[in-house]
């Protein structure tokens, strides 16, 4: 019963994947007597049912908790405790049986708890009466029962997703190596340097791997950081943490048989320093360790060892200590200085992990000297080596022999893990490469404005795929149900493979989703119009299921290929964004392939054997035609080139300001006012405040909730190499509109002492770390006094405002810091109002209450002066909902960059179309054609630029569109669309030429009049799905929507009016056409 109990989850979660699956497609095929087909549908069900579950954990979860007093923090146990939910809320509430007190509920891990007597107990270590049993479980004071039990919520599948910061507020950040070292020596960048570089910053700024922000190389010398739901106080902290170069150093740790008289006058000296004789030591505080929930601990690696000198740093709880070091004198010090690397090796004894080292040969030599003055003893006892990193002891293993330039340090209680943590705080100390002070680029957004941007595009996506489902449903019929289900399918394999892969969906990213939908249903139209024809021919049912998904499926997987190709492209250049949109892209077609040939085939096959479907009705609303296309050449040309000539002026004429700040460098922010504004007025205002004429201001629309005129977002142009840093453009924006803009004010309630319950006796209740501490409520609202969304705020930005206020407060000795130091132990900060109590999963948390409980060591008096200046600071600092900077050279290479991704992407095309079609003409035909769609889509970017001052901006919601990165991932996508309808023209044409050598004028007509139904209906789909992007998508993909709806209807017109024209042109002059074609072609009367 027990195993049952702790595996149900595995019993269930292989129904749900196996048995289910396989034994309702054994089901269906049975009553249909089309048992043949059980197998392949059993795996279209498992598939499915592998979509789903990453879904189904979310919302079939294990919850493992306990119950506290709220007061008391006394745990009581679950037959002790009445659960009641609120019906209106579904909210859980508690209370202690018999005396109705309120307590709270403290979520647990498996490793807290064991079963006993068919109960969970919870085994609290801070309980234990033998506290040196670090391995095995201990024993509570007194039984406590918990609860361990399954719930489901199906609102939990959405915790399954996981939001950039476009979507979800946060901050992105690249920093670029400097081309000098320290020692003003050129720095040779390589990538074992970038690896170090990136451990190195990873160190800094989540040691403990506890928080969700990503760190990784991109290009060659520069580093990104992502720090999703950061608010600007927690980014500016992180930002001077990634610039630290950091101090690394090996010293001694001060032991009673070599320095016995001095660790008894350290002891008894209070003072940081000591010095005896020519010996000199130093206080050094301990490194803390990190719980599971992310919070720091007393480090205990140096308990219990009656050899050192260990005591408790003054101001901090109990358990966080410092010990005494004894350091080399100054020209004999091995520092960072000297190491060249670090790295995970295996021990000499037993093979286990260790870190491996080398320095130079002057670090060499001094740490052979060190090393061998403190050689084991003859009795066989060791002395230890402290590692030190940015002042704290991070580990100290014995020293096993002399060390020159090269060896390791290794322990018995070394874990793999643990060696990598070291390896990346040796590297970390020994990097000889600073990076630049400043950010070269940085992108942030509130989390309440990436909410909104987020329900903009998934409201986009729902429209779309409900279009297009009736769209398929009314013309298609029967079939067009098929083509929905294969599209539902599609769509839940997308999100299941981002969620698998980890991937964090972005605004471009549910574009691509969007796009998806619209371009997955061109795989079925393609079949259907194939099976249209093969009916019309008098072919039966069967045998038109099978011809149409036959003779479709080349032309469907050349187009997706070249689609494919464009999507790699942009994710190989792409920012973060923009790689959402190439990740959901790519695996759409991926996919598509999967789900609209393979699925959809299966199910027209199962209906059709059980008699079930016995004959397929299309709407018909094109039918045959017999246009002059080729005749219509040099009106289609003419047409063309002098829209590409009017547009390529105005872009010409606009000069710089056709790129936004990506492009051309600079700053953008986003800001909201108290009342509405004037565009005009709040651009005068920018341009006295910066001293330039180079700015642009336009308003958004981000929300229904946020009244017309309030929010804008202006764009300063980079005039020189360097812009200028995030918060003094911030400092500038606040004092051009001095008290105009949205703010976030503090209001204090009053402090209370937390009780002491060890002085009443309750040992139980003392284990709380705040008990004699104070509790004050923090209340956070807009400048009226009204909780809103853009005024509540996290955690995280208020302890790192606390930290840094009690971290200024003078000791005793008058040095700021001395008394408190940086400790996220000294106080604790739980959020009691705001959207935080419904955010789930990584969504950043806010609030608008919360309550924060200090350690006794905290002065009330100084606690009440830090909350006092930070209420101050906050009253009279606006908020910025996005805020996004780039240096003119990474604007440089991010043209450069896109124009070689277009280029590129042309290139590959060429060359698969020359590959598959056995002619280079048709790569060059579909070359031009893909060339005029971006040049038109180009020009029409800059003629509606300069009709968005026109009273018809309105109508169709034109803007100053700026060319950035999601354009040119618009513009590359419009290459892989188009050649999709182009492929699909040109394999037709190769079935209607034959082996007929020449190509005719005829045939090029009789193509694209085949083909015509199809590249009008596919054109259709897309060109709704990107038109209700457009309308709906929002501002932050209003530029990538309109180029797509240009690209749409160019594409397509190209198709028809430039490429397959082009081809009897090259044929005619450079391929194998003697001369221009004057008899008609002969084709086969079976040609489809």
């Amino acid at each position: 019963m027990t195993f049952f109990t702790q595996n149900f989850e595995f019993f269930l979660y292989f129904l749900f994947l196996v048995v289910l699956p396989f034994g309702l497609a054994h089901l269906i095929c049975s009553s249909l007597r089309v048992r043949e087909f059980t197998f392949r549908l059993g795996w279209v069900f498992f598939f499915i049912a592998a979509a789903l579950l990453p879904f189904l954990a979310k919302m079939i979860q294990r919850d493992r908790y306990a119950y506290q007093g709220v007061s008391d923090l006394k745990w009581i146990s679950m037959d002790q405790v009445d659960e009641k939910i609120d019906p209106a809320t579904g909210a859980v509430t508690a209370s202690e049986k018999g005396t109705g007190t309120p307590v709270k509920r403290v979520d647990l891990t498996l490793d807290d708890m064991e079963y006993r007597d068919g109960k969970w107990l919870f085994l609290d270590p801070s309980l234990a009466t033998d506290k040196k049993k670090k391995e095995t479980k201990t024993e509570p004071a007194a039984p406590v029962e918990v609860a361990n039990k399954l719930s489901f919520d199906p609102s939990r599948w959405r915790n399954a997703l996981s939001f950039g910061i476009d979507l979800a507020g946060g901050t992105n950040l690249i920093y670029e190596v400097a081309d000098r070292d320290g020692g003003g020596e050129e720095v040779k960048v390589d990538n074992g340097l970038m690896d170090r570089m990136v451990g190195a910053v990873m160190k800094r700024v989540n040691p403990n791997g506890t928080k969700e922000i990503v760190i990784r190389r991109v290009g060659e010398k520069r580093i990104e950081i992502i720090l999703p739901g950061a608010d600007q106080a927690v980014v500016e902290q992180i930002k001077q943490e990634i610039t630290e170069l950091g101090s690394l150093e090996f010293a001694i740790l001060a032991n009673q048989r070599d320095h016995g008289e001095l660790i008894r006058q350290a002891l008894a000296n209070p003072a940081k320093k000591v010095q005896f004789g020519q010996i000199d030591a130093q206080w050094v505080p301990v490194a803390p360790s990190t719980d599971p929930r992310g919070r720091q601990i007393p480090n205990t690696e140096f308990d219990g060892d009656p050899e050192i000198a260990v005591r408790q740093i003054t101001g901090l709880p109990r358990g966080f200590n410092e010990i005494l070091v004894v350091f080399e004198p100054e020209d004999r010090r091995v520092t960072g200085h000297f190491l060249q690397r670090a790295e995970v090796t295996s021990a000499n004894s037993g093979g286990g992990p260790a870190v491996g080292f080398r320095f130079n040969l002057e670090g060499g030599y001094r740490f052979f000297s060190l090393t061998s003055r403190n050689a084991p003893r003859q009795d066989g006892s060791r002395r230890r080596l402290a590692v030190l990193l940015n002042g704290e002891v991070q580990t100290a293993p014995s020293i096993n022999s002399p060390i020159d330039r090269q060896g390791i340090i290794e322990s018995d209680r070394f874990t793999l893990e643990e060696v990598q943590k070291y390896v990346n705080v040796l590297n970390a100390g020994a990097l000889p490469v600073p990076l630049k002070s400043e950010p070269i680029s940085e992108f942030t957004i509130s989390p309440t404005l990436g909410a909104d941007v987020q329900s903009k595009g998934r409201l986009a996506l729902i429209v779309s795929s409900l279009v297009v489902l009736i769209f398929m449903a009314v013309y298609y019929r029967t079939a067009g149900l098929i083509a929905n289900i294969a599209l539902l399918m599609n769509l839940l394999f997308i999100v299941s493979a981002m969620v698998y892969l980890k991937a964090a969906f972005t605004l471009p990213g549910l574009a691509g989703l969007v796009l998806s939908a619209g371009m997955a249903v061109d795989a079925n139209v393609l079949i259907y119009e194939r099976m249209r024809e093969e009916l019309e021919r008098g072919a039966s049912l069967r045998m038109a299921i099978h011809n149409g998904f036959d003779k479709a499926f080349v032309a469907i997987f050349d187009s997706n290929i070249t689609t494919l190709i464009t999507a790699l492209i942009l994710y190989v250049i792409g920012t973060e964004q923009v790689k959402g949109f190439a990740i959901s892209l790519f695996i759409g077609l991926v996919v598509n392939l999967y789900t609209a040939v393979y699925c959809s085939r299966l199910l027209f096959n199962i209906l059709e054997r059980s008699r079930l479907l016995k004959k397929v009705n299309f709407m018909n609303a094109i039918g045959k035609t017999n246009i002059d296309f080729v005749g219509k050449q040099n009106v289609a040309i003419m047409c063309s080139l002098a829209l590409i000539l009017v547009g390529l002026g105005c872009f010409f004429a606009r000069g710089t300001r056709n790129y936004d700040i990506d492009f051309m460098g600079g700053t953008s922010v986003t800001m909201q006012f108290e009342k509405p504004q004037q565009t005009d007025s709040v651009r005068e205002k920018l341009e006295q405040a910066f001293g330039t004429k180079n700015i642009t201001v336009e308003e958004l629309s981000p929300s229904a909730d946020i009244p017309a005129g309030t929010f804008f977002r202006f764009r300063l142009a980079s005039e020189t190499d360097t812009i200028l840093p995030v918060p003094e453009i911030e400092k500038k924006v606040s004092g051009a509109f001095q008290g105009e803009l949205v703010r976030r004010t503090m209001k204090l309630g009053g402090q209370s002492e937390i009780p002491n319950s060890q002085s009443d006796g309750d040992t139980a209740a003392s284990t709380d770390e705040f008990a004699g501490g104070q509790r004050v409520t923090l209340t956070f609202a807009d400048a009226s006094g009204k909780a809103t969304r853009a005024s509540e705020i996290a955690p995280a930005t208020l302890a790192n405002l606390i930290e840094r206020k009690l971290s200024e407060v003078p000791g005793a000795d008058g040095i700021p810091g001395s008394k408190y130091g940086r400790s996220d132990s000294l106080f604790g900060l739980e959020g009691k109002a705001g959207s935080g109590l419904q955010a789930t999963g990584n969504r950043s948390k806010t609030y608008s209450e919360i309550e924060l409980r200090s350690s006794k060591v905290v002065s009330p008096d100084d606690l009440q002066t830090a909350l006092a200046i930070i209420s101050t600071e906050m009253n009279s600092e606006p908020v910025f909902d996005e805020v996004t900077s780039f240096e003119s050279s990474v604007a440089d290479e991010a043209k450069w960059s896109a124009l070689m991704a277009i280029l590129a992407s042309l290139v590959a095309i060429v060359a698969y179309v020359w590959l598959r079609f056995d002619n280079i003409i048709f790569g060059l035909a579909a070359v031009v054609a893909l060339a005029h769609d971006v040049l038109v889509t180009l020009a029409m970017v800059a003629i509606c630029s300069y009709l968005s001052k026109t009273p018809i901006a309105g109508l169709f919601q034109l803007t100053d569109f700026k060319i950035n990165m999601p354009m040119i991932a618009a513009f590359l996508t419009i290459v892989g669309y188009s050649i999709n309808d182009t492929i699909v023209i040109f394999d037709r044409l190769r079935e209607v030429r034959g082996k007929n050598p020449e190509i005719t004028k005829e045939m090029i007509n009789e193509t694209v009049n085949q083909t015509l139904s199809r590249t009008i209906l596919t054109a259709l789909t897309v060109l709704l799905t990107v038109l209700i992007l457009y309308a709906l998508g929002g501002e932050g993909i209003h530029g990538f929507a309109f180029c797509m709806v240009i690209g749409a209807i160019a594409g397509t017109y190209s198709t028809v009016y430039i490429a397959s024209p082009l081809v009897l042109w090259f044929m005619n002059r450079f391929g194998e056409n003697p001369a221009p074609a004057k008899r008609k072609a002969t084709t086969r009367p079976e040609a489809a």
